[in-house]
């Protein structure tokens, strides 16, 4: 019988002990990820900041859209826009697919936009 208590009161202290020690554990691992959750959160702001800078403007890739697809049907959004972009460009002139008569693709970014400032200040 005394060795019972004995052994009834060992489990009960190796018991409580262990569930203090999963208790401690657990709030350990909850903090840990809580401050995962913190530096992720930080770093995928610091990400969407850098994308926020990075990317173009609505306008600007509207732009590049409309050009990029008037070049591939080959047409004029506006029939002075041509004359004005050949005689400030000075680039030689080809035939389009469709027949109609077109500079020479321009040959980086730079030019595209500057053609597509022209475009807005012809219009």
């Amino acid at each position: 019988s005394k060795s019972i208590e004995v052994l009834d009161e060992t489990v009960y202290k190796q018991s409580t002990s262990l569930k203090k020690e999963l208790s401690e554990t657990k709030e350990q691992h909850q903090q840990d990820v809580m401050n995962l959750r913190k530096q992720i959160l930080a770093e995928l702001e610091t990400k969407f900041a850098q994308l926020k800078d990075a990317k173009a403007s609505k306008a600007d890739l509207g732009d590049m859209l409309l050009e990029l697809g008037l070049r591939l049907k080959g047409t004029e959004l506006v029939p002075a826009l041509k004359e004005a972009a050949d005689g400030l460009s000075g680039l030689p002139q080809t035939k389009g697919h469709n027949g109609t008569v077109m500079s020479e693709t321009a040959t980086n970014d730079d030019e595209h936009l500057q053609l597509i400032k022209q475009t807005q200040t012809l219009e």
